[in-house]
């Protein structure tokens, strides 16, 4: 009868003659084999992470998507769009009230540098002499088109033009530069006179470039001792500002009438940035 062997845990059948160290040795022997195919199984796993990893696209037929769709694409421009048209405006829409503050603030402190001259000397600067003989004329009331004022040939610029159904006078663009008198010999004003934020232009010239012009002054007692009230008010001078509309409103520099800037109207809409001097 023949001696059957014990089975072990590995499945391995141990003769029934083996002594114990030989049982033991064995045990030892399966476990180490079985070690081996743990990290051989362990190793293929690696590899093929590392296939994964490094190589595009991967092994075996398997593919992964991981671009945007064309539907995706047209979904975040048109958000962005959004966004545009909504914050545009409003960045617009601050530029030009911080322009209107800028101005309100440079016409405020050259009303008082015309004031303390106006203390020392008993009058306002005067216009220039071609300036002077136009504000004479517009004065008296005339029609102030651009038809009925002749341009005399000593004139430093045109006197009046059309320009979009509207009658300017190019030659006030520059009248603010009669205000030099208060920065020299005495400083009225602590820095060179402001320039204008908003100053319309009917045509380029020397003295009409851009961003260089100061405020539009007149001297109203210079040629209108007797000024008629506007509004129950007599004006000895006016600074002006066409305002963000870019134009100036009033039909006549001298006698208006005036339309005063008024942002609850829009904030770009009809009427002038003033200052007047009573």
């Amino acid at each position: 009868m023949k001696q059957r062997g014990a089975r072990s845990r590995s499945g391995f059948v141990v003769p029934a003659s083996a002594g114990v160290g030989q049982v033991g040795n064995l045990s030892h022997y399966l476990a180490g084999i079985g070690c081996a195919v743990n990290l051989s199984r362990l190793s293929a796993r690696r590899r093929q992470v590392a296939n994964l990893s490094y190589s595009w696209p991967p092994k075996g037929g398997t593919t992964y998507n991981s671009a945007f769709t064309l539907i995706e694409l047209l979904i975040v421009i048109a958000i962005i769009a959004i966004l545009a048209l909504i914050a545009i405006p409003n960045f617009l829409e601050a530029q030009v009230r911080s322009k209107v503050s800028r101005a309100r603030i440079d016409m405020a402190s050259l009303a008082a540098a015309l004031r303390s001259y106006c203390a020392d000397h008993n009058a306002y600067p005067p216009n220039s002499p071609s300036r002077r003989e136009f504000l004479a004329v517009c004065a008296q009331g005339n029609d102030l088109s651009a038809s009925s004022l002749f341009t005399p040939p000593d004139a430093e610029e045109i006197w009046a033009a059309e320009h979009s159904r509207q009658t300017v006078f190019p030659i006030l663009d520059s009248s603010g530069y009669d205000l030099a008198r208060l920065t020299t010999p005495v400083a009225y004003v602590s820095r060179s006179l402001p320039m204008e934020l908003f100053n319309w232009r009917y045509s380029p010239g020397p003295n009409r470039q851009s961003g260089l012009l100061p405020y539009r002054y007149v001297n109203v007692v210079d040629v209108h001792p007797e000024p008629s009230p506007v509004d129950g008010v007599y004006r000895r001078y006016i600074l002006s500002s066409p305002g963000p509309d870019l134009g100036f409103s009033e039909p006549n520099p001298v006698l208006g009438p005036f339309l005063p800037y008024d942002p609850t109207n829009g904030t770009i809409s009809d009427g002038d940035l003033l200052e007047f001097g009573l």
